[in-house]
Order: structure tokens, then C-alpha cells, then sequence
């Protein structure tokens, strides 16, 4: 992993061990299901599953994020087996645009 694919805050985590924020919740959006995992670091735990679409799936995830104290979404996104976008990517790249604009107005 590079530090551009880095998530800031296992950054700031791995140069300061005592440094204390709120944690990360990787997000892995499939076709009916989307996994959750929250980190702290470069340390995770699995999360829960969701078979949520829409509108449905984003509130719960900011409720989530909420509760779990989250400050940063780390958002899988997939590629073809030699490294271009595909249908899936232009799907998850829109949600993901979408879910960004209702996070930041929260």
C-alpha cells in the first residue's frame, strides 16, 4: 500500500500511536450486500453486513458512522483484472458521489 492509498488516519496513527481520533469504516458495496469494517490504525474488526440499497443504505451508514465514531469512509472500489474501471466501478463511484454530498451536509 502506498501513502496515497494510505487512509489518513492510519497515517497519523502510525507516526503517533498515541494520537486519538475517530475511526475509519471501510465500506465494500456489492451487488445485494455491503460489508462494513471499522479500523483504528492499521488494525480492523469486522463490522456487520448490510442488505440495504438507495437512499436506505447511505442513512444507515451515516447512522453507523455515527454511532461508531467514525470520521473517515474508506469506499472499495472495483477494477477489471488489469487495473481499468469497469460497469461496477462507474456504479460504485456514483454511490459513493452521492453518499459523499448526504455526509458532508450531516
Amino acid at each position: 500500500m502506498s501513502i496515497e492509498e494510505t487512509p489518513p488516519n492510519a497515517l497519523r496513527w502510525d507516526r503517533n500511536p498515541n494520537w486519538w481520533s475517530g475511526f475509519s469504516l471501510g465500506v465494500d458495496l456489492g451487488i445485494s450486500r455491503t460489508g462494513l469494517a471499522v479500523t483504528k490504525g492499521f488494525s480492523f474488526r469486522p463490522l456487520t453486513v448490510l442488505e440495504l440499497r438507495g437512499q436506505k443504505l447511505e442513512l444507515q451508514l451515516l447512522e453507523i458512522a455515527e454511532q461508531q465514531d467514525v470520521d473517515e469512509f474508506i469506499i472499495g472500489l472495483p477494477k477489471s483484472w488489469d487495473g481499468k474501471e469497469t460497469e461496477k466501478s462507474n456504479k460504485v463511484l456514483s454511490i459513493t458521489n452521492r453518499f459523499a454530498v448526504q455526509a458532508v451536509e450531516r
